[in-house]
């Protein structure tokens, strides 16, 4: 429970720590090479237990030998957790999935990293709008709308997309490309 406490008053301190940021937007980040796969186990370890309570049915497949990425592991790991957690929070019971996947045979010269969910899917008509600051449609619940928008520009500051597609009834993918390290740099 202390372990949790610890992980949660972290992901709080990144989150207000990035809305300086998204309100400065002075200096990039300092980026290095970073493995996804070690990102997105460290970020699946994080949202575990929001995983274990939303869902009986989680997959995760990282792609064997992925190239590194220029990236702040940190703020990754913070727009992946976000992407777990939206994950779940869509689900509308246990039997439905989630799945995170990486992988290198997209786009070349870019890493992809995908979350999908079994949930309960975006409007249309929400869909452009949900990476807006202040954006959602959970207010009822606690929402925000600062998650994915946060995210979008952390995601934009590493030279990376993301892009979500959505069936109202069937799900969401967030897809999350990042520009792999060329060799040698």
């Amino acid at each position: 429970m202390l372990d949790e406490m610890l992980a949660a008053a972290r992901r709080i301190k990144h989150i207000v720590d990035d809305l300086k940021d998204f309100a400065r937007r002075e200096d990039a980040p300092r980026l290095e090479p970073v493995d996804l796969n070690a990102v997105a186990r460290a970020a699946v370890r994080l949202a575990g237990n929001a995983l274990r309570k939303a869902t009986s049915r989680f997959q995760m497949e990282l792609a064997r030998d992925l190239p590194p990425v220029r990236a702040h592991p940190q703020r990754i790991e913070q727009v992946v957790v976000n992407l777990l957690l939206n994950a779940c929070e869509a689900l509308p019971d246990a039997s439905r999935g989630v799945r995170l996947v990486t992988r290198c045979d997209g786009a070349p010269g870019w890493i992809t990293l995908e979350v999908s969910d079994e949930g309960v899917g975006i409007a249309p008509e929400h869909l452009a709008r949900v990476t807006e600051p202040f954006f959602t449609t959970k207010r009822e619940t606690g929402g925000t709308g600062l998650g994915l928008s946060v995210s979008s520009g952390i995601v934009k500051e590493h030279g990376g997309t993301l892009e979500l597609s959505s069936t109202p009834g069937a799900g969401t993918t967030a897809t999350l490309m990042l520009p792999r390290l060329r060799e040698g740099a």
